[in-house]
């Protein structure tokens, strides 16, 4: 299937995310903004596919305390640098949803581009 619109490259995320839980790994869903991120993880939460994972999101551990609990972690993030250099001791399995911005939120009511970061 080509990427060649939002739906397309939600759906691919998905699927790829979808397998990284099956196998149990950790995630980080990257994207600067308006690409479905939050969108993904609050289905995913609500058909309790994320429960036995540590959403790391909100709540960047200053030491490896949750990260040591064994239980895989979920991390959305806008900058890469910043989840790399936290993250550099783990293996996970990076989602680029950066590609497609949800088109409601790609132009203002004036026409002009919105720039979503």
């Amino acid at each position: 299937m080509a990427i060649d619109n939002f739906q397309n490259h939600y759906r691919v995320a998905k699927s790829h995310v979808l397998d990284a839980i099956e196998n149990n790994k950790n995630i980080v869903v990257w994207g600067r903004g308006c690409n479905g991120k939050t969108h993904l993880m609050n289905e995913l939460y609500r058909n309790k596919m994320l429960s036995n994972y540590v959403n790391l999101t909100h709540q960047w551990p200053n030491n490896n305390e949750i990260l040591n609990t064994h239980q895989p972690f979920w991390v959305e993030c806008n900058n890469i640098e910043y989840a790399s250099s936290r993250l550099k001791d783990y293996s996970y399995v990076f989602i680029n949803m950066n590609g497609f911005m949800y088109p409601e939120y790609t132009r203002l009511r004036s026409g002009k581009d919105e720039h979503c970061y």
